[in-house]
């Protein structure tokens, strides 16, 4: 029974969809062009190869808020993420790493510096 619930949960899970929204701390307003880095680890390789030991695929993909202070990124594969909120006047926020599911919903506040 071990064995099955570390693979169930050792897994890379497929098409996540990573959304949220980023406010700004003082007027709770949404903030635009929040710079967000999403650092995705996956069991799988780019070439393919598995291991439900380590993490052997690495992706770094980079959005912006709009408007509304949203943000979202679709991922086809992946097993743990964190996210870096970034804007000039803020402080950078990281938010801390999780293990991934289907859908991943951020609500973030960034200080002034």
């Amino acid at each position: 029974m071990y064995f099955s619930l570390y693979f169930f949960l050792s897994r890379d899970i497929e098409d996540v969809r990573v959304k949220g929204l980023v406010f700004d701390s003082t007027e709770g307003r949404p903030l635009s062009n929040v710079k967000v880095i999403i650092r995705n680890e996956r069991y799988e390789s780019d070439a393919g190869k598995m291991n439900y030991d380590e993490y052997l695929g690495h992706d770094q993909i980079v959005v912006y808020t709009d408007s509304k202070g949203f943000f979202s990124c679709e991922l086809k594969k992946s097993a743990f993420l964190w996210l870096i909120f970034s804007k000039a006047g803020y402080e950078k926020y990281i938010e801390p790493g999780k293990n991934t599911n289907k859908n991943m919903q951020y609500r973030i506040v960034l200080k002034r510096k």
